[in-house]
């Protein structure tokens, strides 16, 4: 089997990013193409939505490039990790973490407003209003594929290449960083680094990716189940 290295990490990472970037620039290419050929006024809004709809397209390119990477490495489930976590109840942490990256992100909200690009906003404003194909997108992309892809890429390749290289406590921190930038909206990403850095250590501490992808898909949940409910009352 390959012994992945921080070389390979950072080749996955970046790989990563060009996948995002790709089918983001296909899906706003076709909402182009559509918006030509209707002859409707542009509308950025719609075109947000759009990018709403390619969240589960993304993620699963994202997910089959990992398993790709994975196979050139040896056995897929040996290299992710892929077994029955030891410690089970260190997933639930993932609830009071979750409260704390929103607090985390509520206090960057008031101090530097200026840091939000409105993903956020983006993705509660597709739970709410913009009809149920949108809101199917979010549930699908957001908590299904997002949790697994995400976990697969980072704590899984990006996570072990480090390791085997820099050891556990950079392996934690450097796949953190990746994870936070790859969310891209800086508010976001300040956010998420609360939660890439439990996730880093819930890694290591189980031994398992499973509990990871649980732990993360927990956590995309309450945030989805919260947004529903706060937008209804």
């Amino acid at each position: 089997m390959a012994r992945p290295t921080a070389k390979d990490a950072f080749l996955v990472a970046g790989a990563g990013f060009g996948v995002l970037v790709l089918v983001g620039g296909v899906i706003g290419g076709l909402a182009g193409l559509v918006y030509a050929l209707s002859g409707e006024d542009f509308d950025p809004e719609r075109l947000e939505i759009w990018a709403i709809y390619g969240l589960p397209v993304q993620h699963g390119a994202l997910l089959l490039l990992g398993l790709w990477f994975a196979s050139r490495w040896g056995g897929w489930r040996e290299v992710l990790a892929w077994r029955a976590p030891r410690r089970w109840w260190a997933v639930l942490l993932v609830i009071p973490v979750g409260l704390l990256s929103d607090v985390v992100v509520e206090v960057l909200y008031r101090v530097a407003p200026w840091l939000d690009l409105g993903g956020l906003d983006l993705l509660n404003a597709a739970l709410l209003d913009a009809g149920p194909l949108a809101t199917a997108s979010v549930l699908l992309g957001a908590v299904v594929m997002a949790p697994i892809a995400e976990e697969v890429l980072f704590r899984g390749l990006v996570y072990r290449g480090l390791k085997n290289s820099w050891g556990l406590g950079w392996a934690i921190a450097v796949s953190t960083i990746l994870f936070a930038v790859f969310h891209l909206d800086p508010m976001h990403a300040l956010g998420v680094m609360v939660i890439g850095v439990y996730l880093g250590w819930l890694r290591h501490y189980t031994g398992s990716l499973i509990a990871c992808v649980l732990a993360h898909l927990i956590n995309n949940l309450v945030w989805v189940v919260h947004g529903l409910l706060t937008g209804a009352s």
